[in-house]
């Protein structure tokens, strides 16, 4: 999400910012995978694939995600995607706060 942030900071047309937060988010996707297998063992690959299996439903949102994006403007859009940030934020602060941890 900083990087997200730091994107939508920018003066930049909605298909610039997807195209560099995709370039940013796959260049940084061997390293972070390496990372994580580094903290918590080999097992994390199997979780990995999992996730790399489902990229065709990603792709299909995409093909959903794509024209809704393009038909918003520059502005609408940005509102909507601090309000997604916004609710993931709050969905990890309450549990916390709540103790569903323990």
């Amino acid at each position: 999400p900083p990087l997200v942030l730091w994107a939508m900071a920018h003066d930049w047309p909605s298909k610039k910012m997807r195209g560099f937060l995709f370039g940013a988010f796959a260049a940084t996707g061997p390293a972070q995978l390496l990372f994580l297998s580094i903290s918590f063992g080999p097992a994390i690959l199997w979780h990995a694939a999992c996730g790399c299996a489902l990229l065709p439903m990603v792709y299909l949102g995409s093909l959903v995600g794509m024209p809704i994006g393009n038909s918003l403007n520059a502005e609408r859009l940005r509102w909507i995607a601090y309000a997604i940030l916004a609710a993931i934020g709050i969905s990890a602060i309450v549990p916390a706060l709540l103790g569903a941890g323990k």
